[in-house]
């Protein structure tokens, strides 16, 4: 496939939380033709889960939904800073709470079509509390969640916030088992190819931790930096 060719670049528009860049293509078939690229910072996002099998989750008002809108944590990284750094950082900023163990999920493009902004996701296991300030203009409400009420929730279609893609995962311990709601939750599999599995009441969720870069396994459903997967 041929490619697209650049011819030039000019940001056309500076504001707070990005910029707006007017890029020139050469299209494969030879015309020219010009797109708008949100030009913003990559960041990164979290689902810290307690001991008690519990996830964190944060409300705060969204001006593009002009509401309010339950999240996982979550923030842009700052200058400098690496992914691991930015998490554990936004981790402690909007739930007090720092981790013993961070674990990478992946990362992707959250809306490639006209931005370059690139996610990391994290799963973020043995909690302890660790405040950090908030930014002066976050306005946040901490709450708990249940695994398996957040995965109702999620099957429901009660869940809005599409930050909570995953991409690849990376290596798991075999039988590791994590704190989980009634039934349990429990990582399988080897180094390079992992699976969980929560087990509630009437819940039965198995899911991979996997993404291909481009498509999701076939029956999936995103949610909370997990592919979620019925058995």
């Amino acid at each position: 496939m041929k490619s697209h060719e650049i011819l030039s670049r000019e940001t056309v528009l500076r504001a707070h939380a990005f910029d707006v860049v007017k890029v020139n293509f050469r299209l494969p078939d030879g015309r020219e033709r010009a797109y708008d690229l949100v030009d913003h910072a990559n960041a990164v996002t979290l689902l810290p889960v307690t001991a008690n099998g519990e996830a964190l989750l944060v409300t705060q008002h969204r001006i593009g939904v002009g509401g309010l809108l339950l999240e996982l944590p979550a923030g842009v990284m700052d200058a400098g800073e690496e992914p691991l750094e930015s998490a554990r950082r936004e981790l402690r900023e909007e739930t007090g709470m720092d981790c013993g163990e961070l674990v990478s999920l992946g990362g992707f493009f959250m809306v490639p079509g006209y931005s370059n902004e690139y996610l990391h996701a994290y799963l973020a296991l043995d909690l302890h509390e660790a405040p950090l300030e908030q930014d002066e203009d976050e306005f946040l409400e901490l709450g708990r969640m249940p695994l398996a009420e957040l995965y109702r929730k999620a099957w429901a279609g009660e869940l809005a916030d599409g930050s909570d893609r995953v991409a690849d995962a990376g290596a798991a311990g075999a039988g590791q088992a994590l704190p989980g709601a009634a039934g349990g939750i429990r990582r399988l599999g080897a180094v390079r190819s992992s699976e969980w599995q929560i087990e509630g009441g009437d819940l039965s969720v198995n899911y991979p931790l996997a993404w291909s870069g481009k498509h999701a396994r076939t029956g999936s459903l995103a949610l909370g930096g997990v592919w979620a997967k019925h058995p």
